[in-house]
């Protein structure tokens, strides 16, 4: 049986509790508006991440545990190397009660909706190219959950 690593990564304390290096703080920071910026869709994925994690206290490895990926995979996320597949994204998204759309691209509002009423609301407003492009969304997801 191999045994566990149980060195310590950034983001987690000796103690394997909550923790953040400088590099989080740092982030945590910016992804809190000290930049100056107010739009979500000029901010990333990354630092909507690092501000999600920061709210609930969570260390690199504890996210990790909750989504099923290594700390070093967050890690990745969190510094904007890689992306996490749309399953993961969901998976995320769900985890922390916010939009989908809202994590990947700062689009929409940030809670979860479930309001299918309000939904249907704004699709009135959409042009035939955006019903398409959603219509396709739609499809791909569903596609996905199917197979």
């Amino acid at each position: 049986m191999q045994e566990k690593n149980t060195t310590p990564l950034p983001g987690d304390s000796a103690d394997g509790k909550q923790g953040y290096d400088e590099a989080d703080q740092g982030s945590y920071a910016e992804a809190n508006g000290s930049d100056g910026r107010s739009n979500e869709t000029d901010v990333s994925f990354a630092t909507r991440l690092v501000r999600l994690r920061a709210e609930t206290g969570l260390s690199l490895r504890g996210l990790g545990r909750e989504v099923g990926v290594t700390a070093n995979a967050v890690l990745r996320w969190e510094k904007a190397e890689v992306t996490p597949t749309r399953a993961k994204m969901v998976e995320l998204a769900q985890f922390f009660g916010v939009e989908p759309g809202w994590l990947a691209w700062g689009l929409g509002k940030r809670t979860a909706r479930i309001d299918m009423a309000g939904l249907i609301g704004q699709l009135k407003h959409c042009s035939e190219t955006q019903l398409n492009v959603i219509s396709s969304m739609v499809d791909a997801f569903l596609s996905e959950s199917r197979g």
